[in-house]
């Protein structure tokens, strides 16, 4: 990974301007479910997500499941029509928040589950496929085709280690009873001890915009990867393909146009010359605003390289952006 930080300015000791580094990574069953650390810090969030679409091709639904060490925290569960923005399906909240149990289970598997002799839910997996399981709501199976992506900010006041990996949906697989496909991602986050998500840098301060894609094409290939622009030195982008040469590269920048209400239309990145990327919506796709002043603002869309012409038959590309804090950075621009 190369970059380029011209006229550098003087830090304090132990500061980096949130350099971010990058770089692919096997998934790791065990390590989100042991409590090992990353860099010397300890698990501060965790999630399984993702926005799966119906077989018959009209519905979405996307899922939000947030857990931590030994609490099943929150269960979202949004839907639409292909069109309209999603909307909170009420029967979340039948779903298990309280106390969980991580680790190994006798099987083999790794993950967590609620401790009772049939799990009403779970996430278990063995490295190679998962399940994730909400009774009544969530019913996934996926395989691990991609490898994982590894994200972390050295730091003497705000480390980050961040991974994420995107899973492929199989066959059978429902939400609220309808038969689904797409991509599940699971990602955790290595915070300083007692922060949550919500309280580290990239929340608080540092994120315009970041977007975690996996786009599948009817020949069976994958592009997938992470891009990020923000503040300081806080941008990265880490594209993996399996018809093509993947890449990590910092530095990067962005052009952007917003709704009113501060949801992304289109994006455009070129995260290395002459390699451009481009981001637009699918239907309606936005998600309920978050209550938090200045976002985060969450929209579905479909990311590929531009001039692509293969058709794409699944796609998962939540643009998440700031927009007050988006339209102030020296490396996004608006669209001319």
């Amino acid at each position: 990974m190369a970059m380029l930080e011209q006229n550098p300015p003087v830090r304090p000791y132990g500061r980096f301007g949130h350099q971010l580094i990058g770089s692919l990574v096997e998934y790791d069953p065990v390590g989100p479910f042991t409590g090992r650390q990353a860099l010397g810090l300890p698990i501060g969030a965790q999630y399984l997500f993702g926005s799966f679409r119906s077989v018959d091709g009209n519905r979405y639904f996307a899922p939000v499941r947030h857990f931590h060490t030994d609490a099943a925290l929150s269960l979202f569960v949004y839907s639409s029509d292909v069109g309209a923005d999603f909307r909170y399906e009420r029967d979340s909240a039948k779903a298990h928040r309280g106390i969980i149990d991580m680790g190994q289970r006798d099987d083999g598997r790794w993950g967590w589950w609620r401790p009772e002799p049939e799990p009403r839910a779970y996430f278990l997996t063995d490295g190679v496929t998962a399940r994730w399981y909400e009774r009544g709501l969530v019913d996934v199976t996926a395989e691990v085709r991609e490898p994982m992506f590894q994200i972390a900010a050295p730091d003497s006041v705000s480390p980050l280690h961040y991974s994420s990996a995107a899973l492929r949906v199989c066959e059978g697989s429902t939400i609220m009873g309808e038969e689904v496909g797409g991509y599940l991602f699971h990602e955790h986050g290595h915070l300083p001890f007692g922060r949550g998500w919500t309280g580290a840098a990239p929340f608080q301060d540092l994120e315009g915009t970041w977007v975690a894609f996996a786009t599948e094409f009817a020949d069976g290939n994958v592009h997938s990867g992470h891009l990020i622009v923000g503040r300081d030195n806080f941008s990265l982008a880490i594209i993996h393909r399996t018809d093509g040469p993947s890449y990590i590269a910092s530095d990067i920048g962005v052009e952007y146009e917003l709704d009113d209400d501060g949801y992304a239309l289109r994006m455009r990145y070129e995260p290395v010359p002459g390699d451009v990327w481009e981001w637009s919506r699918v239907g309606g796709a936005r998600l309920p605003k978050s209550p938090l002043p200045g976002g985060p603002c969450w929209v579905e869309g479909v990311l590929q390289q531009a001039g692509e012409t293969r058709t794409w038959v699944h796609a998962d590309a939540w643009m998440e952006t700031y927009p007050d804090r988006l339209m102030n950075l020296e490396r996004a621009k608006p669209f001319s």
